[in-house]
């Protein structure tokens, strides 16, 4: 019989190449996968339920239904509160229904929405091991894994440097890593330098499996740098290849790119630093 890996996701696997590749390399291995991500809201909707290959199967959860749920019991108790005159009940429902119309405090909702309900449906699966590919579902993971009579190992896979990553806040980031890492069985990083971190501030030497890409044997158009953006061919390319986004010292490689003696700089792909990358240059 196949093992159970049930894996926690907090985006919309559109687009996650390295948890693809972990599901797909442990379905190739004889696996069964079952992935639990969020169907973001004011993204493209996507299937419920998908099977991306055979022993890797994907369930998408929250979305936009959950939101007008709630807004219908709040307007449900305001009527209630008015139809049985207790006006305290009315007040409480329009006082929650007015603060629903503040973005943070919708979103706020929309996450803890999100995060129950990621629990409740990974704690309803019964596997053999439960993953959590970042800090973000690892609360989540260790409520199914360890709050049942019968506990179930718990892996916790790191991809980024939680202390100090984009959007964190890396001292209540710490915080929470520390308490919940004491109760993993085994963790995951994603290369030696960030093993030996994890070594220096929790006292433990975390396991090493690299993100590297697929091989790929089918033949491809090869593409060249040089002709497309009219360059010497003997002209060295300093190519950045990724998200661009805050916090990945792009700013430092454009402010360093005048002193190159010879060479270029290159950026392929896209995210919320690129446009302000290129205004700096324009300007």
């Amino acid at each position: 019989m196949k093992q159970k890996i049930t894996m926690l996701l907090f985006n919309n696997f559109a687009n996650d190449a390295r948890v693809y590749k972990e599901g797909k390399a442990l379905a190739d291995a004889g696996y069964h996968v079952d992935l639990i991500c969020v169907q973001e809201i004011g993204k493209a909707m996507l299937p419920r339920n998908e099977l991306i290959q055979e022993g890797f199967q994907v369930t998408r959860i929250g979305g936009v239904q959950r939101m007008v749920l709630v807004l219908f019991i709040l307007v449900a108790l305001i009527a209630l509160g008015l139809v049985t005159k207790m006006p305290f009940i009315t007040a409480l429902s329009g006082l929650a229904l007015l603060l629903l119309a503040i973005p943070k405090v919708r979103r706020l909702l929309q996450m803890a929405l999100l995060i129950a309900e990621m629990t409740c449906v990974a704690r309803s699966r019964n596997p053999d091991f439960y993953h959590a590919p970042d800090l973000n579902t690892l609360p989540q993971a260790h409520i199914a894994a360890k709050c049942r009579l019968k506990q179930k190992p718990l892996i916790y896979d790191s991809h980024e440097v939680q202390t100090s990553r984009e959007g964190y806040h890396g001292v209540i980031h710490g915080f929470i890593e520390a308490i919940y890492i004491k109760t993993v069985d085994f963790m995951i990083v994603e290369n030696d330098t960030r093993a030996k971190y994890n070594e220096k501030i929790y006292g433990f030497l975390p396991g090493v499996l690299h993100n590297y890409p697929e091989q790929d044997a089918t033949s491809t158009k090869v593409i060249s740098l040089h002709e497309k953006l009219n360059l010497q061919k003997d002209e060295p390319i300093l190519l950045y290849q990724g998200v661009i986004n805050p916090s990945r010292g792009l700013e430092k490689l454009v402010a360093a790119a005048p002193l190159f003696n010879k060479g270029i700089l290159v950026f392929i792909g896209n995210g919320r630093q690129k446009w302000n990358l290129r205004r700096w240059l324009l300007n």
